[in-house]
């Protein structure tokens, strides 16, 4: 199902081929005008365009309650391991191993462990290289220069919509 926009600009195009053939295409300006005046195109065109930029307000406001939310997040996080850490000072202290409370046990155990790293010391061999990736730049300047890169080409590009803010 089309949009009204996309009904609109089709409505917009039959009615500018129509002047084309009423009027010819001398004068491109007085045709486009004039399609324009009996259409909503461009001010649905404007509208669109308007809701857009409300839209783009709502994405930086919510950005930045998201981010807000991320740190209460972090926060909420850091009390838990906090609240978790106090617990497990507190049993060790009173030398208690295991507690059971209606919603859970709690107990003292050994940890596995910890591998504690110097990566400036560590042998090459103990070091994992990355995996190799593409250089797009090196691969875009060797096709731009008409030189063939297996696995690699250069779309057609195509039309795209620019919008500038006065």
């Amino acid at each position: 199902m089309a949009s009204p926009l996309i009904n609109e600009a089709t409505e917009w195009a039959r009615l500018y081929a129509e002047l084309v053939e009423m009027f010819g295409d001398d004068d491109q300006q007085a045709l486009l005008d004039t399609a324009s005046g009996l259409s909503d195109l461009p001010a649905m065109i404007e509208l669109t365009l308007q809701s857009r930029e409300d839209d783009l307000v709502l994405v930086t406001g919510l950005g930045a309650r998201i981010e807000e939310m991320r740190d209460r997040l972090e926060r909420y996080k850091a009390r838990a391991q906090a609240k978790k850490e106090l617990v497990e000072a507190a049993m060790i202290r009173a030398d208690l191993r295991k507690l059971e409370f209606a919603e859970f046990t709690v107990s003292l155990g050994k940890r596995p462990r910890k591998l504690i790293l110097n990566e400036a010391e560590l042998p090459p061999e103990c070091m994992k290289q990355p995996p190799p990736v593409p250089d797009k730049e090196q691969i875009r300047t060797l096709l731009e220069n008409n030189f063939d890169v297996p696995g690699a080409h250069l779309s057609n590009g195509g039309e795209g919509l620019n919008i500038r803010k006065r």
